[in-house]
């Protein structure tokens, strides 16, 4: 029997920051792959995204605001809430955004 590792294993652990508001300060926020929720403190709550998606935020617009993203493995679609959808990479892929 294994003992659970006190560190975060990859597929929990989280890696992303955005800048929302466009104050230059990073917003405390998360993302809840089980039902797809973004909720950001003191903006707002937005659902995009669905079981096993990963999350991803840049500033894809190039308007100063970093948006929503999520990127699927198991089909290797990035998707960008109201910007885009692509699809590049594949599963076992870690996304990277910055």
């Amino acid at each position: 029997m294994s003992t659970p590792s006190l560190y975060p294993t990859p597929e929990y652990l989280v890696l992303d920051s955005g800048d929302y508001d466009g104050d230059g300060i990073t917003d405390v926020s998360i993302f809840r792959s089980s039902n797809g929720l973004w909720a950001i403190k003191g903006l707002t709550r937005i659902y995009f995204g669905s079981n096993g998606d990963s999350p991803v935020t840049g500033n894809f617009a190039g308007d100063m605001l970093d948006e929503f993203g999520i990127f699927r493995p198991s089909a290797g679609l990035w998707a960008v809430r109201g910007i885009s959808r692509v699809y590049f990479g594949s599963n076992g892929d870690i996304p990277v955004t910055r």
